[in-house]
């Protein structure tokens, strides 16, 4: 992922629980960052957001990443949960 720009959400610290989940499931800080970005947030319950790609926010993510989105294809199955701003837990969608 060295090739490709550096999302531009300047986020706050993830919650411990979400920098776990991260490590557990090899989900990279720059992948929330594109998911916080870019990503359809859509209700997830109690106040919560539930990021994830869909099609016309995977577009619009390989034009910010000049089509450069075969280095990152593969998360693009990936999602982030936020609350108040904060980060709370990262996965894979199935």
């Amino acid at each position: 992922m060295d090739s490709i720009p550096y999302c531009t959400h300047q986020f706050s610290r993830p919650s411990n629980h979400a920098l776990v989940r991260m490590r557990q499931r090899s989900i990279p800080h720059e992948v929330v960052g594109y998911l916080l970005d870019f990503a359809k947030a859509v209700p997830a319950g109690q106040r919560a957001e539930r990021h994830l790609f869909d099609r016309s926010s995977w577009q619009r993510l390989a034009a910010f990443l000049g089509g450069r989105t075969k280095e990152i294809e593969r998360y693009r199955n990936t999602f982030a949960i936020v609350a108040n701003g904060v980060v709370v837990t990262v996965g894979w969608r199935h």
